[in-house]
């Protein structure tokens, strides 16, 4: 699979049994590492009072609305839903990923140095969202803040 746009190629290979997408003047994203981020993310869903990467938050949510996209598809040509429009499939993995998508965005925030309760943004309508979209987007603290160090540094 080859795409070209602009001075942007992207290619789709298999190597070494991987699907593996290139994306010239980028790096390699392996499917398996995005894979992995995502079952990481599900693993640590208790978890509230840490940090997570941009990375890992970003990552987290690219598969999911991947997965929930699929979902959408397989709903609407099984005609599986309920109460009109409303897929069966898309919705029980809603009702799945709220908790890990909760979590993962509290732990976001206080890479940031915000308090989990930011999260509560949301609720104003636009400019809520708007705000905590340009606080999920800023870098991490480099230093150890209350919750805990930078999960970007690696101790041997």
């Amino acid at each position: 699979f080859f795409y070209h746009f602009k001075n942007f190629k992207i290619n789709l290979r298999v190597s070494n049994n991987q699907l593996i997408l290139y994306i010239q003047y980028t790096q390699y994203i392996y499917i398996y590492y995005m894979i992995q981020n995502f079952f990481k993310v599900l693993k640590q869903y208790r978890k509230f009072k840490t940090r997570s990467t941009i990375k890992e938050f970003w990552l987290f949510h690219l598969i999911s609305v991947v997965i929930i996209f699929i979902l959408i598809i397989i709903d609407s040509s099984v005609n599986f839903k309920i109460l009109g429009n409303i897929g069966v499939l898309t919705t029980i993995y809603s009702i799945f990923i709220f908790i890990p998508s909760l979590s993962v965005s509290v732990r976001r925030l206080h890479d940031v140095g915000k308090s989990g309760w930011t999260i509560l943004y949301v609720l104003i309508p636009v400019i809520g969202v708007i705000w905590l979209l340009a606080l999920f987007s800023r870098d991490t603290m480099p230093e150890k803040n209350k919750w805990g160090g930078n999960p970007n540094l690696r101790v041997f």
